[in-house]
């Protein structure tokens, strides 16, 4: 084995337990953190963007995307969820957030196995692992309905995949990895900065007797082919396709903050900052901050010869997965999901790397007192879930008495409502025109009429003549009303609706929501 081969695979040994000691500690940290995904998904309050992921579900499972409604996202994410949605029907929103946390779990243990393939001690490779778990942006999309987890999944077993071919020097392994970096990418465009970041490193160093020329080719084939949902998607419906998944993400977002007043967040200062805030709320900070030192320590020994293959290409995906994170405007917590899987892995070398046990010691003090605050704030919602009910018990209790009230009155077809996930288990179908939740429909003047009825979305300027051609057999609203942050309130013009034609409203028991039910035909 060559040197470079060696150091890697030998980072850490100092820090190997005993075959035999502490056998139990790793499947009881992972069973624990299971426990704590569980419930965090059944205590999280609810997030309006979870509209769009859960009808794209569920509509997936009886329609084609792209052709028969709009998304706002690439297709696999609502393709890997339909089945689940359509398994669990009158439960799919409790078993689309339970996909969630299935999803952060698997991501965890990719990235634990993948420092334990570089050699990485048992200890420092655990602890690392947990530390991505108390990151806030971990906790969150490993909660909730969103395609972030599903592509950070994607990225944790391609970086095993890829790590693993380069300590074994076999091309197979690079085929699984760029499958596997593509449909990330196909999940969500932020995770394609790593497929190509990965690319341009095989380029690199295809002399490297490690990867080579065949590598390279097994990597862009398998790369190639974790795209092909994204072209199915695109052949569905090329204009609908262009427009949801890069038109609309680059002009509504600026249209919508800039009408609420909160165009500083739209800035490169502000996403700085926003990208900062999001990253200090857990350990994400001092994880860079670590990985950094041990970077610069390497360095000044040994400039490049102090890396190994595995550490520059961990390092070229973290340079990668801060790009992804500040791509998309305005910058959100979730956005930092594409660093966490190599910077984690490359946080368990630098922890084992520590000599002395009070570096060691002090190092993870400060590391787990950010992530002591990821576990507390993610907490909170599951003491409040305790004595006001799991939201996502809560919804699916209210959406089955919205089917009952609509049974009640023999009414039939869908029911429109900038809020789908909470209909989604009444037994009613989702009004596809409102696949998108409030998103498109908010920012409707960005749309013309004819692209509007091209697209099936409705918008302010079309709701009336739409919903007359096809009236649905209720509306709800209610959680689109507006809030101290964003004063313009979409429901409105659903509430003006409803009242123009007579629909009869109804309190839900939540006191929030309002169910307008279509009136009667004599």
């Amino acid at each position: 084995m060559s040197g470079e081969g060696t150091r890697c695979l030998q980072f850490g040994v100092g820090e190997r337990a005993s075959a035999r000691s502490g056998v139990w500690i790793v499947p009881a940290c992972f069973l624990l953190v299971a426990g704590w995904l569980v419930a965090r998904a059944l205590a999280a309050p609810l997030n309006h963007d979870e509209s769009q992921y859960v009808a794209a579900a569920v509509l997936s499972g009886q329609s084609l995307i792209f052709r028969d409604f709009l998304s706002l996202q690439p297709p696999l994410h609502a393709w890997l969820l339909a089945p689940v949605a359509w398994a669990f029907a009158g439960d799919s929103f409790i078993a689309l957030r339970m996909t969630s946390a299935a999803m952060g779990l698997v991501a965890l243990a990719a990235v634990y196995a993948a420092q334990r393939g570089l050699g990485i001690g048992k200890w420092p490779a655990l602890a690392a692992t947990v530390l991505m778990a108390g990151c806030d942006a971990f906790q969150f999309t490993a909660a909730v309905v969103r395609n972030d987890m599903a592509p950070t999944m994607l990225l944790a077993l391609g970086l095993l995949a890829a790590l693993t071919g380069i300590r074994r020097g076999e091309y197979g392994w690079w085929a699984a990895a760029g499958l596997l970096f593509g449909l990330a990418t196909s999940a969500k465009l932020s995770f394609a900065p790593p497929l190509a970041v990965a690319g341009l490193f095989l380029l690199a160093h295809v002399r490297d007797r490690r990867i080579g020329v065949a590598a390279v080719l097994a990597f862009g084939c398998g790369g190639l082919a974790g795209l092909v949902p994204m072209a199915i998607g695109y052949l569905a419906g090329p204009d609908a396709f262009i427009y949801g998944t890069l038109t609309f993400g680059s002009t509504a977002p600026f249209d919508w903050y800039r009408a609420n007043g909160l165009h500083y967040r739209l800035a490169p200062s502000g996403k700085l900052g926003d990208l900062a805030y999001f990253a200090i709320l857990g350990p994400t900070v001092a994880a860079l901050a670590l990985v950094g030192w041990d970077g610069v320590r390497r360095w000044r020994g040994e400039k490049l010869a102090g890396f190994s293959l595995e550490q520059r290409l961990l390092i070229a995906l973290i340079l990668a997965g801060l790009i992804g994170a500040y791509l998309p405007t305005p910058v959100q917590r979730q956005y930092l999901m594409p660093l966490m899987p190599p910077l984690f892995i490359a946080l368990g070398a630098a922890l084992a790397a520590i000599a002395s046990r009070r570096g060691r010691a002090i190092a993870l003090a400060v590391l787990g007192l950010f992530a002591l605050f990821g576990f507390a704030k993610a907490g909170w919602p599951m003491l409040r879930a305790a004595t006001h009910g799991a939201p996502a018990v809560v919804v699916d209790d209210q959406a089955e008495w919205i089917g009952d009230a609509l049974r009640a009155q023999r009414l039939t077809g869908p029911v429109a409502s900038l809020s789908p996930e909470r209909l989604v288990d009444s037994g009613y179908p989702v009004d596809p025109r409102f696949a998108t939740g409030p998103f498109v429909y908010r920012s409707g003047a960005l749309v013309s009429p004819r692209d509007a009825e091209r697209f099936r979305v409705l918008t302010a300027g079309t709701l009336f003549a739409a919903l007359d051609r096809a009236p649905p057999a209720a509306i709800l609203t209610g959680y689109e009303a507006g809030t101290r942050k964003f004063s313009i309130a979409p429901d409105a013009g659903l509430i003006a609706y409803a009242r123009a034609r007579s629909y009869r409203a109804v309190r839900l028991p939540d006191g929030i929501g309002v169910l307008h039910i279509r009136p009667q035909r004599r």
